[in-house]
């Protein structure tokens, strides 16, 4: 594979948690959509498939196509990649080789985890997928405190708004609780168009049990 200039800057933000700062949401959103919708779209999950398809198959359930200027951040496991290196999603962008170009000297058996994102700023929602996905503990802290939640309603309001924004069913409840450490401006921004933004009012004990959880994992 022939070298190609990277337009991000990557660093490990913690132990097998590496961060790809973007210079542009442009630059973000090619690089990374294959990715992406390889690991936790409700169709093409595990599939090989084109930028084409993917827009075609939106198009036709959505009514319109604005990947490239709607998202905002990107998380995925190492082990998305190996499709990408094996050539099954060949021919390859320039984005998409300067993203496998990255990480081709790493040990692929050693599993780790990838955040994207493109300006400074916030970056614990996509770092929470990172320790959720790495560090066995927090994980099973984090279902915990979900299912103490469940035991008082609204998981099922959840469920359906993260459903119906376009995540496959494996990924729900990891979404549902990096979205629960949100602020409400932000659900109004990512729920656009949803009927239902969730009222974070209602889970403040929850809250503040998730935050309490991943500041003790990465140290606060």
């Amino acid at each position: 594979m022939a070298n190609v200039k990277p337009d991000f800057t990557i660093k490990e933000a913690f132990p097998r948690i590496f961060h790809m700062n973007f210079r542009t949401q442009k630059s973000m959103t090619r690089s990374m959509v294959r990715f992406q919708e390889h690991y936790e779209h409700p169709e093409f999950r595990g599939k090989v498939f084109t930028v084409r398809e993917l827009r075609a198959w939106t198009l036709r359930t959505e009514k319109k196509f604005t990947y490239f200027t709607d998202i905002l951040g990107f998380n995925l496991p190492s082990e998305v990649l190996e499709g990408f290196f094996a050539g099954d999603f060949d021919p390859l962008s320039k984005y998409e080789k300067a993203v496998l170009q990255a990480f081709s000297g790493r040990d692929m058996s050693k599993r780790f985890y990838i955040i994207a994102t493109y300006k400074e700023g916030d970056i614990a929602h996509e770092i929470s997928h990172g320790l959720y996905y790495t560090r066995p503990k927090y994980r099973k802290k984090v279902k915990e405190i979900l299912a103490d939640q469940a035991k008082m309603g609204g998981m099922g309001d959840w469920y359906r708004a993260i459903v119906n924004m376009g995540y496959h069913e494996a990924v729900i409840q990891d979404e549902i609780h990096a979205y629960l450490m949100e602020t409400q401006d932000y659900l109004k921004k990512t729920f656009t168009g949803e009927k239902f933004i969730p009222k974070l009012e209602r889970y403040t004990q929850t809250r503040k049990r998730l935050w309490d959880a991943y500041n003790l994992e990465v140290g606060l």
